[in-house]
């Protein structure tokens, strides 16, 4: 019996840090979007490239830790993921990034 909860703790852990890497993942994106200007079409599909891309890491744990079973717990472990990198490591990383960015422009 340990052994099964032991796997579902596992699959709830890499299901938390899938979904924190989805949202590094869009952050790069928001930086190349800040960085450099797009027009609506470019961002169409750079979203559509980026969402293609972030699917893998989430299908491989599902594939991986839970035999392709999709479980709800799951997926929520992944959305409370995106939320704790949005709220936790993101708004300071991204204060970090234009301090950097100000004063490389300051700089040219």
């Amino acid at each position: 019996m340990s052994r099964i909860i032991h796997g579902q703790v596992l699959f709830l852990l890499a299901s938390l840090c899938s979904g924190m890497l989805v949202m590094a993942g869009y952050e790069v994106v928001r930086l190349i979007r800040f960085l450099f200007r797009h027009n609506t079409i470019v961002k169409w599909v750079e979203d559509i490239l980026y969402w293609c891309i972030a699917a893998v890491p989430v299908f491989y744990v599902f594939f991986y830790f839970n035999d392709g079973d999709i479980r709800w717990y799951g997926i929520w472990m992944i959305i409370c993921g995106a939320y704790i990198y949005y709220v936790g490591i993101s708004r300071p990383l991204r204060i970090l990034v234009k301090k950097i960015i100000d004063k490389f422009v300051k700089k040219v």
